[in-house]
């Protein structure tokens, strides 16, 4: 059976992390994620609820909702709107959302140099916390999304070539080989979804493979 989402009003923030991100200037290094995903923070529409409280319910159906099992269906938007009834308020946004980036990573043992995201899912595995959950393995992989490294083109949600000879390489079937190229060739390979189809597909992945289990 599919989730029932709860239901969006326009501005809104889709992550618990999106003040924090603001905080440090992101609405203008990286608008476009930004401007989809933490449109209250970047000021881009006006609230009728408290955006600087803590520990508060956006809604009046929130209670609700989480009654429903929406804090673990759609986690990020009820982690940050549902605070209190998603039993959120033991931890501060700012705890979740600092990556420690003064700590020395160990890239030696990575397969791939430069600064890149292995893998099309990094951004979210990111928002998910994995960068501090499973630092090692995110660091060799999702550099770019955990921050260890960056890009000026690097813009999160665009549908770019990051690298000169991805057309080439697409031609030769890499796209269909290299789970590389769907992050990083993303105009070549076809494959420009935005962060909720992403979340969509692995939703379908997952249910799919608890079926064939």
């Amino acid at each position: 059976m599919s989730s029932i989402k709860p239901w969006k009003p326009d501005c809104y923030n889709n992550h618990e992390c999106c003040s924090f991100w603001a905080d440090k200037g992101e609405c203008q290094k990286n608008s476009k994620y930004m401007g989809t995903w933490c449109k209250a923070s970047c000021k881009l529409c006006k609230t009728d609820y408290r955006l600087d409280l803590e520990c508060n319910d956006r809604h009046e159906k929130c209670l609700h909702w989480a009654g429903q099992g929406e804090c673990e269906r759609n986690k990020f938007w009820m982690q940050e709107n549902c605070r209190d009834a998603c039993d959120r308020c033991y931890v501060g946004r700012s705890e979740v959302c600092i990556v420690e980036r003064k700590n020395h990573y160990n890239l030696t043992g990575c397969k791939s140099k430069g600064c890149y995201n292995e893998n099309i899912c990094c951004s979210l595995w990111a928002l998910n916390g994995e960068c501090s959950k499973n630092r090692d393995w995110m660091a060799c992989n999702c550099r770019v999304s955990c921050r260890i490294c960056s890009l000026d083109i690097y813009e999160i949600g665009t549908c770019y070539d990051y690298h000169n000879q991805c057309r080439e390489w697409a031609s030769k079937g890499e796209c269909k080989k290299n789970n590389w190229m769907l992050e990083n060739c993303k105009s070549s390979c076809n494959s420009c979804f935005d962060l909720d189809q992403l979340k969509q597909a692995l939703m379908l992945t997952a249910l799919t493979l608890a079926q064939n289990s």
